[in-house]
């Protein structure tokens, strides 16, 4: 039975890993507006002109901005990074990334009342693989890792989305419990209040909010955390309520697309998310995965049996 599996420990992976290029780009946005004096500064001038950043020194981007080596130094250390140099290799692959999922003309736009299908299936598809791109590279790995060891450990996970984060919510529950995690998922505020009531040390809620914003998620996610679970919450929003209540975050950033009821694009990031924690939490015990698999497999064999073709097959005309 395969499930899948790295040959390499994650605990070792997770601890080599650096930021994301594409997450070191979408942090400085988001704490921009916090930012004060030299940092604010040097963030802006790699936002508005990041090519150009990648090909000063450091004494040159001192004088452009008007401030120091020993400020830059101290900006990329905040940022945890090893210093300039790595800086402005996380700043180059930030382009790379964006070149390489920049739509045409073709795919660009919204869907119009008489479209063809060849062009709305397009349009679709290539969201898909824009947002999906963007959420990998925006994903740190590190924090992928942590949230799924104590999924892998937990006694008791309970998993709660509101709107259409609830329907991404009810996957999160299927994919665990094929591999034996014993998972509860809750559709209305006080079922799930009382989920998170129940958690303790050791247990999990993972919460599942676009916005990050919604007030009957953050309650739950601080009703878990004060009864000492640990909170994971996927949103595209590391700056939101849901963020600040959470110990772990998986933030995938996405663009508003279609209307103004949220944003489609959430549920590929979303979904995402929810198989890598899948993959690495079966990683983390495969035995015990590969079992619930195989039971469930088994279980569900007599249901499959393939139909008889004769039953189906035209008679041929004389």
């Amino acid at each position: 039975m395969k499930i899948y599996i790295d040959p390499h420990p994650v605990e070792a992976q997770a601890t080599a890993l650096r930021p994301s290029a594409a997450s070191l780009t979408h942090r400085l946005r988001e704490q921009l507006p916090q930012m004060r004096g030299a940092a604010a500064v040097i963030a802006r001038q790699i936002l508005d002109d990041p090519a150009a950043v990648t090909q000063c020194a450091i004494g040159e981007l001192a004088r452009l901005t008007g401030t120091s080596p020993a400020s830059i130094t101290r900006f990329c250390a905040a940022l945890g990074l090893s210093g300039y140099p790595e800086l402005k290799l996380q700043i180059a692959a930030a382009l790379g990334q964006a070149s390489a999922v920049e739509w045409n003309d073709e795919q660009a736009g919204t869907i119009e009342v008489g479209d063809s299908a060849e062009r709305v299936t397009g349009l679709v598809a290539a969201m898909a693989v824009r947002t999906l791109q963007q959420a990998a590279g925006t994903l740190e790995p590190a924090a992928l890792a942590r949230a799924a060891a104590c999924i892998a450990a937990a006694a008791r996970i309970v998993v709660f989305g509101v709107g259409d984060s609830n329907l991404v919510a009810r996957e999160a529950q299927a994919r665990l419990h094929r591999i034996g995690r014993p998972v509860w998922v809750f559709d209305g505020l006080h079922e799930a209040k009382m989920g998170a009531a129940l958690c303790g040390q050791g247990d999990v809620l993972l919460a599942i909010s676009r916005s990050g914003r919604t007030g009957e998620i953050v309650e739950v996610a601080q009703e878990a955390r004060a009864n000492g679970a640990t909170s994971i919450a996927v949103t595209s929003f590391a700056a939101s309520p849901l963020a600040a209540a959470a110990d772990i975050v998986l933030a995938t950033p996405t663009p508003d697309i279609g209307s103004g009821h949220g944003s489609p694009a959430a549920k590929y990031a979303q979904l995402l998310v929810i198989d890598c924690l899948y993959a690495l939490a079966a990683q983390r015990c495969p035995g015990r995965a590969a079992d619930a698999l195989a039971r469930g497999t088994t279980a569900l064999a007599a249901h499959r049996a393939a139909p008889s073709l004769a039953k189906h097959r035209r008679p041929r005309p004389d």
